[in-house]
């Protein structure tokens, strides 16, 4: 029997990274300074062992590559991918906690908009999370 191979954790948190992005920007085209800063904050608690530096360094290599998909289409197919991979990494805590993190980002300037929130449900959808109402403000 195979072990199973180990999961690099800055794999992780790049996947994780794009997720977020794709959530507050590809939805609709903008990405504020409050859902950034929300950005950060989500990523930084999930690697608690690691220096800010360090993830702040796979927060920006994240960005570039984002940054680098010419088309919204292309980025919320390789956020997909992304949620795909997590669903196989994670547990169905870490997936709940990333559905939060999720619906705080969306909700960080003061308003959800339909793509937003239809990017979350699908991401909970692909994690087989429920939602909860109380996510949203």
């Amino acid at each position: 029997m195979a072990k199973a191979k180990p999961v690099d954790p800055n794999t992780i948190l790049s996947e994780l990274c794009f997720l977020y992005l794709a959530c507050s920007h590809a939805t609709d085209n903008e990405l504020s300074d409050a859902e950034l800063d929300m950005i950060i904050r989500c990523v930084r608690v999930w690697a608690p062992g690691q220096s800010i530096k360090a993830v702040d360094a796979v927060l920006e290599r994240t960005l570039v590559l984002y940054t680098s998909i010419p088309s919204r289409v292309e980025k919320l197919k390789t956020a997909s991918r992304c949620a795909h991979a997590l669903r196989d990494k994670l547990d169905h805590e870490q997936r709940e906690a990333i559905i939060r993190d999720l619906a705080q980002i969306a909700s960080a300037d003061g308003e959800v908009i339909a793509r937003e929130r239809t990017f979350v449900e699908a991401t909970a959808r692909s994690f087989g999370v429920e939602l909860d109402d109380s996510l949203w403000p």
